[in-house]
């Protein structure tokens, strides 16, 4: 991308195009890495009871990630029917965000293979001291980005623009977010 934005000087377009490459390498070597699998079963066609079990096994994910999108959006819908500096506003907001549920998914992710994995092996123990050690961590990680967040909502706004409203509208959306931060902690831990 930076060669095709500010080498070759495409602008929005070499950023398009790049991505657009970039999708198809993924799905290139994606396919290569699956062939084989899909070559030993001798089939080509999709497997509906292995579906069927997949979407079993993923239905409370997939509610989660649904909710979540349905949230997001809506609130996306709000912040732009509310001006430019709101949705501004809402856009730092929503980075921040994202970077925090990225962190608190760096916890939750590998405890669920870890208790996933104590589950198929019976060893409920394992499940009970993975799934403990899980929300202690990511309370912890939690309280301290609530006291940082509320601490910095205002430098941090501050980081993406000068405009006095979208900061103080940001710094308002950053420690709504830092209120909530402790019981998503949870939630993500969950």
């Amino acid at each position: 991308e930076v060669i095709a934005v500010f080498g070759l000087q495409m602008s929005v377009t070499g950023s398009a195009l790049s991505t657009v490459i970039a999708q198809w390498l993924a799905a290139t070597w994606f396919l290569s890495g699956v062939r084989p699998f899909i070559a030993a079963r001798g089939t080509r066609g999709p497997q509906w009871l292995e579906l069927t079990r997949l979407a079993r096994v993923s239905g409370v994910l997939t509610i989660r990630v649904g909710a979540m999108l349905v949230i997001l959006s809506g609130a996306t819908v709000v912040a732009g029917r509310s001006g430019s500096g709101v949705i501004a506003a809402h856009q730092i907001v929503m980075g921040m965000f994202i970077l925090l549920a990225l962190v608190l998914d760096a916890v939750a992710l590998p405890a669920q293979t870890m208790v996933g994995e104590a589950v198929g092996l019976g060893d409920r123990n394992i499940v009970a001291l993975t799934a403990r050690r899980v929300y202690i961590h990511s309370v912890a990680i939690g309280a301290a980005g609530t006291g940082a967040l509320l601490l910095a909502a205002g430098p941090v706004a501050r980081i993406f623009t000068t405009d006095t409203d979208v900061v103080n509208a940001a710094a308002d959306g950053l420690t709504v977010l830092a209120i909530g931060l402790t019981a998503g902690a949870l939630a993500f831990a969950g």
